[in-house]
């Protein structure tokens, strides 16, 4: 039986799931758009505009981990109590992406608007799956995720 935590994480993974299909689909068929409303977000912000690549190239890589990460929340979702660990993938690819994005930011200035908006996205979603991963791990009391000793399997007899 799942605890209540581990019920929050299935919830959460599912909704991410729809949430990065969603959005991966979304951007694959109009990408122009996406970019036309961050663009215009950052002018009225006040930040200088940015030249969008029109090739789908870097469309093509981006949708693709989409994909990806909505099947690491689905499997991640199924049995919570196995496969949660499937959200790591998702936690490595929306820091990393918030890490770089602001770096680019600062490095940028007024012209890395697109930057600021992909940390301003991509680091609550990681602080939100951490913190129910973590609760969910913990709830099923076996302490902090790195912290559990991993028991070694039966020796199987020589046939």
């Amino acid at each position: 039986m799942m605890t209540g935590e581990e019920k929050k994480f299935r919830n959460l993974m599912v909704v991410y799931f729809f949430l990065f299909l969603g959005g991966g689909i979304s951007f694959y068929l109009r990408p122009e758009k996406t970019l036309s409303d961050i663009i215009t977000l950052g002018t009225w912000l006040g930040f200088a505009q940015f030249e969008p690549v029109k090739d789908k190239f870097w469309v093509i890589l981006t949708v693709s981990l989409m994909a990806t990460i909505a099947a690491c929340c689905f499997m991640a979702s199924l049995k919570v109590r196995e496969t949660k660990s499937y959200v790591i993938p998702v936690l490595v690819s929306k820091l990393t992406s918030s890490f770089l994005g602001m770096r680019e930011f600062v490095v940028g200035g007024p012209r890395g608007f697109q930057y600021l908006v992909i940390a301003l996205v991509d680091f609550p979603l990681f602080v939100v799956a951490f913190l129910y991963y973590i609760r969910a791990v913990r709830s099923e009391g076996g302490g902090a995720p790195l912290e559990r000793e991993i028991e070694p399997e039966p020796a199987q007899p020589a046939t």
